[in-house]
This record gives C-alpha cells, structure tokens and sequence, in this order.
C-alpha cells in the first residue's frame, strides 16, 4: 500500500509540473519576434533606414519589441553605430529605454553618439539659469538630481571603460564621483543604504571604486595622479582585509593602480623628469629627501620603488660623491671597505670633528660611506659587548676585589659612550619622525628592545661590581664576623683563568638582602638581558643584507616562510593541546605510575619533544612500583591494561598527525610560498634595498656613534658666537630687525623658487599623462583589433547572409519565370503537334469507318444467306427427328405389347440423338 501511495504521489506531482510547465516557460523566456519585427531589427542593425521608417508608419511593428537579447532596435543601432538611424529612434522610445541606449553607446565606446544623446533634454542641467530661492521648487531640484545620477551612471561605466574623451565629456558638465565611505560608516546615507539591500549598497561601492581607480578617471581629476593611486592602493588593501568576501576584487583594483604608477614612470624620458616626478628639485646635486619615494615605502609600493627608472635614480644618489665604487664587484668592495671602514672613517671623523674641514664633511656624508661607517661602527660595538660579557667577565669581578684599573676604566667609557651615541641616534629619530611613525617601523621596535636590554645589562653590572668592591672594601670586619674564615668570592683570591678555578669553593656564602625584598638577582637580571639583547643585536645585522643581492632574497624567502610556519603554529598548538589534555586526563588516576604524563605540563613537553623524535616509545607504559592509585574501585589490572592500549593508540595518533601530517603539509604550503616568492623576488628584494638606501641618503649626522656624542668644531663656534653676542654689548633688536629683512627676503625667494617648481612639476606630470593617454589608446585600439575584427566579420556574415538571402529568392522567382516561359513555349509546339497528330487520326478513322461499314454490309448479306439455309435445313432435320420419333413411338408399342421390356432411354441420350 504503502508503495502505491508514494507513485500516487510522484504521478501527482508529475502531472502538476507538466500542467505548470507552460505558465514556467512563458515566465521564464519572452515570446519571440514576429517576422515584421525580425525585419524592423535586421533594418536597423544593417542601416535601412527606409525599411524602419514604412515599418514604423504601417503601424505593423511596436518600436519597443525586444529579441531575445532584451535589446531593443535603438540598442541594436547604437551597437552598429549609426547616427541617423540612431535619431530618427531617439523620438519613438521612452526615456527609460533611451537612457539604457546611452548607457551602451557608453559601454561600447560609441563617441559621436553620446554627443548626440547627451543634446537630450534629459540629460541637461539647468545651471545657467538664475537661482532664486523663492521660485526654487522642488520638482526642479529632483530633476537636476536625477540628471546627475544619471550621468553618474555613465561616468562610472565610461571611466571603467577606461575611454578618457567620454569622461572629459561628462566631467566637463560638472559630474564627478564622491569617495565611497568608510565601510563602517554609520552616516545616514550609509545606513539608509544598507538596509535597505545590502547587496546593492556594496555593488555600487564596488563601482565607484572600479571607476575612482580607472587611469582615465585619476589623470582627469588628481593634480598628482601617482600620490592619489598610492592612497587608493592603501585603501584598496585595507578593505580587502575588512570585506573578505570580495578580497579578490580589491586586490585586482589594487595590482591596477599599482600598474598605473608605473606606466606613469615609463612614460619619462629623461632623468629630470624622472626626479621631478619624485619630488626631487633638479637643481640639487644630492636632495635630503625624495618626497615620492618616501611615501612609497610609508604605502608599500613596492612595485613602484622596484622599477628600473626609480632605482636607477635612488642608486645614482646612493653613489653621488664616491661613483668609482658603482663599478667595483661584490669582491673588490669588501676588500676597499674593510680598511676605509676600520681606519680611514674613524681617523676622518676625528679630523672631521676637530677641525670641521668641509671637504671631509663632503666625504662622510655621501650614502655610501656613512653606510659603511654605520656598519663599522655596529659590528664594533657588538665585539666590545660580547667581549663585555664573556672574554671581560673577570675583569668585572675585579673591580669588586681589587679595584678598576685604567684598562678597564677606559673600556667603560668607550662602551658607555657608544650606547649613548646609539641611544641619542634612536632618540633624533623620533624627534624627527614622531613616536606613531617611529614605531610603526619593526626596525626600530628591535633597536628600542635591543639598547634597552643592552644598556640594562651593562648598567647593572657596572653598579654591582662596584657595590661589590664597597662591600669587600672592610673585609677584615667580614673576616671576624665569620670566625675568621674567609668568605671573599673565589674570584678575589685565585686566577679565574688557572683550571682548578672551577673546583674552588667557600665555606660560607655571603647572602646578600635586597630591598625592596621581591626585587630579582641583579646578576640574573644582567644576564637575562644581555642575552635577548645579543640576540636582537644580532638579528638587527639582517637590516643590512638588502644591500646585496644574494643574501637579500635569501631574507625575503625567510621572512615570508617563517609567516608560514607561524600559521602551522597555530594548527599545531590546537592538536598539541586536543591531544594533551586526552592523554592527561587518562593518566590523572595513576599519575604516581608515570612521568611522562602525570600532570599537564609534563604531558605537554613530552609530546613536543615526541614531535622531534626525541621521546622515549614506551611512555604509555605504567610503572608498577609507584604509588597506589587513587580510584574507588581497586581494579588496577583491568584499568592498567586499558589505559596503557589507549595511551598507546592516542600518542601514536599524535605522532602521526604531528609529524606525517602536519609537517607535510608546512613542507607544501612552504614550497607554494617560495614559488610565489620567485615571482615576486627582485621587486621585494629591491623595495627592500631602497628602504635601507633612504636610510643613509637622507640628511642626518655624517659620523657614527660614538663620534656622534662629541662636540664638534661648528658646536663650539656657535657657542662662543652666541657668548659673544650676548655679552659684548650690541643691541641684538637691531640686529633682529636687520636679520628679519633678510629673512624676509629669503622667505620670498623660497616661495618663489616653490612656485617655480610646482609650476614645472606640473608641466611635466602633463606631458607625462598626454604621452599616457596616446600610449593608452594605442594599446586599447590593438587589443580591440581583433574583438573588432570579429564584430566586422560578424556585421559582414549577417549582412551577406541576408544578401544571399535576397538573391536566392530573387533567383527562385527568375527561374519560375523562366520556367513558366519555357513551359509555355512546349505546351504551344506540343498542341499544335497533337492537333495534327489528332487530324490524322480523325481522317484514318474515317477511312476505317467506311471500310467497316462496307465489311460490315458484306457479312450482314453473307450472314442473312447463312441463316436463311440454316433455317432451312434446321426445318428439314426437325420434320425428320419427328419421323423418327413417330417411328419410335410407334416401335415402343409394339414392343408394351408383346410384353417385352426394355430400358426407357433417358431424355438425354434421347437428345443427343436428337
């Protein structure tokens, strides 16, 4: 029953779909063209213009019948681009449709006949007229809303479009797009939008943006095209970060602005106009700063600072003043910088401060040697803190027994003055820069960790070494205190160096009280300190490795692999975690039997150092020797084999998923990263080379720490200058007034020479954008050469079919013609043929007919003469069968009477006789 109910039902909703079907299709998909609207579209897509006026006139067609595409005959036109078939069209629809025209004349780059759309009255802006608040209405302001909105429409499709004359066109109206919000925007407008369908508040986010980022649209409206495109790049990469959904599209805008920067760089084509566009004034030699360049590495160009004429022109700075070193390889350079470095930039830089001498100052502050200066200086300074620590410990403990000696002294001030000079480096940085853009920087956040656990360390060893010595310093009175034994450190009464040091040891220790009492050790603090410290000294050289080419991609591939294994990481921490808790929690009752998981934290470190194969295999196993356990009920046998199976099962579970599984996949996901790094290498690499150029290039001190801390010449002549001005007795408000005419002065050429540069930078940014657009519509019109191709060859295959069309038909009726005339002229000789042929006939049949009529005559008469003698003769042989049959009678008789029988014949025989 059951089963013939559920066909029932299935045949039921059968016969439903079928009976819906027709109401469906129609839903679905529109009727088609009638023949007369089949032609009213072809005449319009092939120009008749003929054929659509008598269509239009006999009323047999509705102008606005759409095909299959939804196109009406005004869009098929627009397509063709037909001007006059497109205004004789304009008057026959509605603006509904009319707008929908434009909006394709736009899409298709249709120049003429958006002129002739935008002369529409829908489409014009009554600005001109005067404006009188009283007579201001408010069906004027919504008309001249509405028209903006629709020209809005066709400047975002004409500026994704990229067509730049449409977009001057209708920017020339006064039409320009508003910067989308905030995508947490709680503005009125935002929230109205968004609730009411959040869809299509993003589409049309997402097309503004399309058109805000479009080429034609930036060099139309930006005064500097590169600056607007590199805040766009940073806004683009940030909502791809906050709307994830459409993370893909944002990246594409993004990659498209960046293009866009460098097809501007491209287009220079000398060097000055390459420094111009950056920023740079032509006039100097070498600039304290390159505005373009600096903002591109505060937004993460790094396609633009990667580009060949970019780096050429930042190399070109980097080597100004010393340009024999940019033709030296890797080799030569190191051999020439190790003793420019060690001993000639150390003498100079005294020379430098002592004497001020210009032509020195010159030298020390090009680029590349106050980069070598810098890298000297550092890799100094880490010697002498290692030295400080590891080869110079004992010469800290004596200072607590014996006193600092001169040696020491002077290694104190050297290394106290080199963190100090490091320190006041950090510390002009942001003075400079600000704390917000000084810390945003993972360069800086490592030094300021890094001198300040350096400087902890050696601060503190330096003030218990010498609290030391001022506690050793009565150790007479220490001596007594402890029964005269001695409980000086070791240090103070053998060589630290000798081998028996480390077997020496006190009868009594000196326990030293800190106050406040949850203070830590110091030495402890000192070491822990020194540690970190050194380990971000040294991570800090990799700031330097850009400056080659080997070990600077080396670091990129690092740093974008060790992003990776963060990410495992986390996967890693969730299983170690899924994992340790289950096995922590079997083994909670016979933690006395176990060390391997008999609490959280062991279980934990066990099986990370299971991951590395560093553990023991038989881990699960219990020890039987241990505690009791704590259960209620004392079945240890039961339970210990239980637990040992599943601790067996889930740490090899663990093993598994750590080590075959997760580190497979980190072996994958690293091996896609370093295919994507090698795409992307040089452009990091170089991005990450012109960071650590700019570093040196811009305007800072031209000696290294810890020159940098001394007074130098110039200081002391200002100083004295200023003393002297101050107590020699002139009046300085005279020479207030004096010096404000000059600065005055000054002021003005500045602003002069500004403007002066502003005005070139701009005539140059123009030649540049004219070079682009020329550039822009050359590529566009070869990448449209063969979709034009094809709608050519498209236009020209409907047209010719239409063509052979027509030239069948008309070859159908000529041969019909033909036909009937060849028909005509062989019926004609075919009648006459038979009129004869039937003459003949007649006449044979005559002459037939007279032949039988005389034939016949002649059997009638030969016919009657036959008969009459057989009449004759038939008369004779009846008179003689009566006889006979009269004698038969009469024979018959005679023999009834004698009494003889015999056989009556029968009437047949009778007759055949007869």
């Amino acid at each position: 029953m059951s089963i013939l109910i559920g066909m029932e039902r299935k045949e039921k909703k059968r016969s439903l779909s079928i009976g819906a079907l027709t109401t469906l299709v129609e839903t679905r998909l529109q009727d088609g063209l009638t023949d007369d609207e089949q032609d009213f579209h072809s005449a319009a897509e092939i120009g008749d213009l003929e054929t659509v006026r008598r269509l239009v006139e006999s009323g047999k067609v509705s102008s606005i019948c759409t095909d299959s595409m939804g196109r009406t005959c005004l869009h098929v036109a627009t397509i063709a681009n037909d001007p006059e078939m497109v205004r004789y069209l304009l008057d026959l629809y509605p603006e509904d449709f009319t707008h929908s025209a434009f909006l394709c004349a736009v899409e298709n780059d249709r120049e003429k006949l958006c002129d002739i759309f935008l002369t529409l009255p829908m489409y014009t802006l009554d600005e001109a007229e005067p404006k009188i608040p009283e007579k201001t209405t408010e069906s004027s302001n919504e008309k001249s809303e509405t028209v903006r909105r629709l020209l809005r429409e066709a400047l975002i499709i004409a500026a994704t479009q990229n067509n730049f004359l449409i977009v001057k066109k209708l920017m020339l109206r006064g039409i320009l797009l508003d910067m989308p919000h905030e995508y947490f925007c709680m503005c009125k407008t935002c929230s109205v939008a968004r609730s009411e369908d959040f869809m299509r508040f993003t589409n049309g986010r997402l097309d503004a943006f399309r058109a805000i980022a479009s080429p034609a649209y930036l060099v139309l409206t930006e005064r500097d095209p590169i600056v607007a495109a590199f805040h766009l790049s940073e806004r683009f990469r940030k909502m791809a970060e906050i709307e994830t959904e459409y993370k893909q599209v944002y990246y594409e805008l993004d990659s498209q602005v960046q293009g866009f920067t460098l097809d501007l760089l491209a287009e220079c084509q000398s060097s000055e106009e390459v420094r111009i566009l950056l920023g740079v004034d032509p006039g100097v030699e070498r600039p304290d700063t390159l505005p373009l360049i600096n903002m591109g590495l505060v937004y993460q160009q790094k396609k633009f600072l990667a580009h060949h004429k970019c780096q050429s022109q930042v190399a070109q700075l980097w080597y100004s003043g010393v340009p024999i070193l940019r033709y030296l390889n890797n080799f030569k350079y190191l051999v020439m910088s190790i003793p420019v470095g060690m001993i000639l930039i150390p003498v100079l830089s005294m020379v430098y401060i002592i004497t001020g001498y210009g032509k020195v100052f010159n030298f020390l502050n090009t680029p590349i040697t106050r980069f070598l200066s810098y890298t000297t200086s550092y890799f100094t300074f880490l010697l002498l803190m290692v030295s400080s620590k590891l080869s110079l410990s004992d010469n800290w403990a004596s200072i607590s027994c014996r006193g600092i000696d001169v040696t020491m002294t002077i290694f104190i001030i050297v290394l106290s003055m080199w963190l100090i000079g490091l320190i006041w480096e950090e510390c002009k940085q942001i003075l400079e820069a600000g704390p917000l853009n000084y810390f945003s920087s993972l360069w800086n956040i490592l030094d300021s960790f890094m001198l300040s656990f350096l400087l902890t360390s050696f601060l503190v060893d330096v003030v218990v070494s010498f609290r030391l010595q001022h506690v050793f310093q009565n150790e007479r009175k220490i001596k007594n205190m402890y029964r005269n034994k001695s409980v000086i450190l070791p240090a103070c009464d053998w060589d630290l160096n000798s081998g028996d040091y480390c077997s020496k040891t006190r009868d009594y220790d000196i326990v030293v009280s800190w106050s406040p009492v949850w203070s830590p050790d110091p030495e402890l603090v000192s070491d822990v300190c020194f540690s970190l410290g050194i380990l971000l000294s040294v991570c800090r050289i990799a700031f330097l490795m850009p400056c080659n080419e080997t070990f600077g991609t080396m670091l990129v591939s690092f740093y974008r692999t060790l992003m990776d294994l963060f990410k495992l990481c986390g996967m890693f921490a969730l299983v170690l975690i899924a994992f340790t808790c289950s096995i922590a929690a079997l083994y909670s009752a016979l933690k006395c039997n176990t060390e391997s998981f008999s609490s959280v934290a062991n279980t934990i470190v066990y099986l990370m150092w299971g991951t590395f194969g560093m553990s023991d295999s038989n881990a699960p196993d219990l020890d039987l020797n241990g505690q009791p356990m704590h259960s209620l009920i004392n079945n240890f046998n039961a339970k210990r084999n239980v637990t040992v199976a599943l601790g067996y099962m889930l740490y090899g579970t663990f093993i598994f998923a750590s080590t075959i599984v997760l580190i497979n996949l980190l072996i994958a996901v690293m091996s896609n990263t370093f295919q994507e790094i090698q795409d992307e290498q040089e452009s990091e690499w170089k991005f990450s080379r012109t960071e650590l150029w700019l570093t040196f290039i811009e305007s800072g001190c031209c000696v290294p720490p810890p020159f940098n801390i001394l007074p130098k010449f110039d200081d002391f002549y200002y100083f004295f200058r200023y003393l002297w001005q101050k107590y020699s007795g002139k009046c300085p408000c005279m020479k207030k007034e004096k010096s404000s005419s000059k600065q005055n002065l000054e002021s003005d050429e500045e602003r002069g020479s500004d403007e002066l540069n502003e005005k070139e930078r701009t005539n140059v940014i123009s030649k540049i954008i004219r070079r682009f657009v020329l550039q822009s519509s050359k590529e566009k019109l070869e990448d449209n050469e063969g979709g034009s191709d094809d709608v050519i060859k498209r236009l020209i295959d409907n047209l010719a079919s239409k063509l052979y069309k027509k030239l069948d038909t008309i070859k159908e009726k000529v041969s019909v013609v033909e036909q009937s005339v060849t028909n005509v002229h062989s019926e004609e000789d075919k009648i006459l043929k038979t009129q004869s042929q039937q003459l003949t006939l007649v006449n044979t049949q005559i002459t037939l007919s007279e032949k039988m009529l005389s034939k016949i005559q002649v059997l009638a008469d030969d016919t009657k003469t036959t008969i009459e003698k057989s009449m004759k003769d038939l008369e004779e042989t009846i008179s003689q069968a009566e006889a006979r049959y009269m004698l038969m009678e009469e024979e018959k008789e005679k023999k009834r009477q004698e009494g003889m029988e015999e056989p009556e014949e029968s009437g047949e025989d009778a007759d055949s006789r007869l």
